[in-house]
């Protein structure tokens, strides 16, 4: 078992952890494996109480190394307080799981790693895009900053989002998981 090896967000004094496991405990790209998180409390406690935060108990972010592969899933609470859900890994390698939960007011998002046997995928170095408009599914989305992108600095990020047809503001957009939109940054030590 695994405990988090870092915490990213929670509450002053360490009151939770996440305990996780993989079944089987060698996971192999292409096979079906069981990714189990248990909450604990600092007693050691299994935490069986958790808000619901954009219509889910917890979240889970699994992004390989290279930065190709992203995946963000719900795992499930079971009878027992665990939270389980199945996943297959494409491809060999480290990975990180950004366990996210609130078990009380402030939200708590643990990372852990886990490595993935099999033939792994040549490398492929990030490359810095400097556009920064994407378009899919007839959408184009320009992101603005309030000033240059500089690691440990604040930043006020605004997005527009267009008919890519008609060059017209998109007004219609439904909520997904309890929002309008989500947005997710990693950071590279490169």
């Amino acid at each position: 078992m695994t405990l988090a090896e870092n915490t990213l967000a929670t509450t002053t004094a360490r009151v939770y952890r996440t305990e996780f496991k993989s079944q089987p405990a060698e996971v192999n790209a292409g096979e079906t494996v069981a990714l189990v998180f248990t909450i604990q409390n600092a007693e050691g406690e299994v935490v069986r109480d958790v808000q619901i935060v954009h219509e889910q108990a917890m979240h889970l972010l699994i992004i390989s190394d290279d930065l190709n592969e992203f995946y963000h899933l719900h795992p499930k609470q079971g009878a027992d307080g665990s939270f389980r859900v199945t996943h297959i890994f494409p491809q060999a390698g480290n990975y990180w799981l950004y366990v996210d939960y609130t078990p009380d007011t402030h939200q708590v998002v643990d990372r852990l790693s886990l490595q993935i046997r099999g033939e792994a995928r040549e490398a492929i170095a990030p490359i810095e895009d400097e556009n920064p408009t994407k378009t899919a599914n007839g959408l184009r989305v320009t992101m603005r900053a309030n000033q240059p992108l500089r690691a440990g600095e604040a930043v006020l990020l605004d997005f527009v989002v267009e008919d890519e047809q008609t060059d017209e503001l998109v007004t219609d957009l439904q909520p997904y998981l309890g929002a309008l939109a989500h947005f997710v940054i990693k950071l590279l030590d490169i």
